[in-house]
């Protein structure tokens, strides 16, 4: 019977003097006989019959799978930083925040015009396929209410945000919500004001930067900075400006800043759609 080919590592055969000296079957040459009597072969009697070959169907590839989202009313953690920058998404029309130190993605904000949509929705991640972290709504100048704001999901959790004018002759609007108690936090009445202070990263002629105030003892807790006019992408850079404060009240102030940021962009391009079609229609008029 004639022998295999062997093969060298140039892909040429072995040379006829360095073929080996003994077969795969130990030092049996007839490998005829070696297959009718496997007790010439080693280990051949104890090899496993061989059923069908496995398919993708049959191979267990998920014994341990648990779901990446777990199910109920549990909503993700939002983390806490000093302070955190708000740059427009690089891949999405929407928002996408950062921690000012790490430079690290935290969540996606998500905006829309859609019916029976929230205006706005906080989600984890770089886009809105994450879970839901908070949620908010803008309503129109005619309605009686000006935001709700939502953290979480949940149907029953919506929050109303209200607006108050002061002044005679400049008018200020500030925006007043409140956080709940809990085990380790008080109740908090916040909001957030329109400031002018140097002292704070602010200028005379910036209109769009707030502090929060913390309603109880007038104390700032934290700054907005808008940077929407470096036309570098960013948006603005909130500074916290006091320790100890729950993620309930980190994750509430930016939902309402962000809410008071986009009814003030959306305002903004009506009264600009307005003039251009003539209407000429002053701020504050029914959108």
């Amino acid at each position: 019977m004639a022998r295999p080919i062997e093969w060298m590592g140039n892909g040429r055969p072995l040379p006829a003097d360095q073929y080996p000296a003994t077969g795969p079957f130990e030092h049996y040459d007839n490998f005829e006989e070696a297959l009718d009597d496997p007790s010439l072969v080693p280990g051949l009697h104890t090899l496993p019959a061989l059923s069908s070959p496995p398919s993708y169907s049959t191979l267990d590839t998920a014994l341990h799978y648990e779901p990446a989202v777990p199910t109920g009313s549990s909503r993700p953690f939002f983390p806490l930083a000093q302070g955190y920058q708000i740059r427009h998404a690089l891949s999405s029309p929407g928002l996408s925040i950062y921690a000012a130190n790490t430079k690290k993605s935290l969540c996606y904000i998500g905006r829309y015009s859609a019916i029976d949509t929230p205006d706005l929705i906080f989600s984890t991640g770089h886009d809105s396929k994450g879970e839901v972290l908070g949620q908010a709504r803008i309503f129109p100048a005619a309605a009686p209410k000006d935001l709700q704001i939502c953290v979480g999901e949940q149907p029953s959790g919506w929050q109303d945000v209200s607006s108050v004018v002061e002044g005679k002759v400049f008018h200020t609007e500030s925006w007043h919500f409140s956080t709940k108690h809990n085990a380790t936090h008080l109740a908090r009445s916040l909001c957030w004001k329109p400031t002018h202070d140097a002292h704070l990263g602010s200028g005379r002629f910036r209109s769009k930067d707030f502090k929060l105030v913390d309603a109880q003892n007038d104390s700032v807790l934290a700054v907005w900075i808008d940077s929407t006019a470096c036309y570098d992408g960013s948006v603005g850079d909130v500074d916290w400006k006091a320790g100890g404060v729950s993620e309930e009240v980190v994750l509430k102030s930016l939902i309402v800043l962000m809410a008071i940021r986009e009814r003030a962009r959306r305002r903004a391009r009506q009264v600009g759609r307005a003039v251009v079609n003539g209407a000429h229609q002053f701020p504050g008029r029914v959108i």
